[in-house]
């Protein structure tokens, strides 16, 4: 049984919904649910969800009685880099709020691994994905709604993106991996996932030509994201903070190496950019 975990507020409900819909898999929302001898499958949005909720619910996972955990991480965990590609063994110097949640998930992750010699626990990191939901700077382009993309970098600097369809395929064959290999735990698995770099001029250029509608590219203006949702919605404020953060990545953006991965499963299907748009529209 394969059970798909996320929280009410997380947007990988919508970016992730196909795989959710495959069969076989259980889509949850509470932790209650999780079966004995189960693949759980989870991901924290940790601009959305309350830090000491999400850290009590990684807790509560690895008490579970689940014999696979595969965990979608992003790369926020590494903070800023000049190197071209990083691997699994690259430094955790986490800069925002995020990623020093995340580097707390691993290390809870990487204490249990190394404790239970019984299940696989399993690290995936991925870069941002293409998909209406997946990117909150695209989503209202993606998913129709605007015309406007609002960007917090320079629109000419490549990008890493990973379509929702091929970060699926990734995740099916760790899954089918980890439920048929007699190997043990004693350590945390983890494997880095390569998407194809794309500017947004490339994009913005694509869906003009799928869609036949003129997208303009505006230059994100963080503070006034800032004091917008500090007077609109105080509740939202930690996560206006969040973008601001992230800021970084926009302008020196982390790509990761998945050499690990593809000498493991083999090469990684990357759709192309024309393609995975146009089936987002009319698919």
């Amino acid at each position: 049984m394969i059970q798909f975990f996320h929280t009410k507020n997380s947007l990988v409900k919508n970016y992730l919904a196909k795989f959710s819909s495959l069969q076989n898999v259980e889509e949850i929302t509470s932790l209650d649910a999780i079966k004995s001898n189960s693949t759980i499958v989870f991901f924290f949005d940790s601009y959305l969800d309350i830090p000491q909720n999400i850290l009590e619910n990684v807790n509560k996972i690895l008490l579970s009685d689940a014999t696979n955990i595969i965990y979608l991480d992003t790369v926020e965990i590494y903070g800023f880099t000049d190197k071209g590609s990083v691997d699994e063994s690259y430094r955790h110097i986490p800069l925002t709020q995020n990623g020093k949640i995340r580097k707390e998930i691993y290390q809870l992750l990487q204490k249990n691994a190394e404790e239970n010699l019984t299940r696989k626990i399993i690290l995936l990191r991925l870069p941002d994905l293409l998909a209406p939901g997946a990117n909150f700077f695209l989503n209202s382009v993606l998913s129709g709604k605007s015309n406007i993309i609002q960007w917090p970098g320079s629109t000419a600097i490549n990008h890493e993106f990973i379509f929702v369809s091929d970060a699926i395929d990734v995740l099916k064959s760790v899954i089918e991996w980890a439920e048929k290999s007699s190997d043990s735990g004693k350590m945390l698995i983890e494997f880095n996932i390569s998407g194809t770099k794309y500017t947004l001029e490339q994009i913005a250029a694509a869906i003009n030509e799928i869609t036949g509608v003129l997208v303009k590219i505006v230059r994100y203006n963080t503070l006034f994201l800032f004091l917008q949702q500090f007077f609109v919605n105080k509740n939202k404020i930690n996560y206006a903070k969040n973008i601001i953060d992230v800021k970084y990545l926009f302008d020196k953006p982390i790509f990761l190496n998945s050499a690990k991965y593809e000498f493991q499963f083999g090469e990684i299907k990357k759709t192309e950019l024309y393609n995975g748009l146009y089936d987002i529209f009319n698919g």
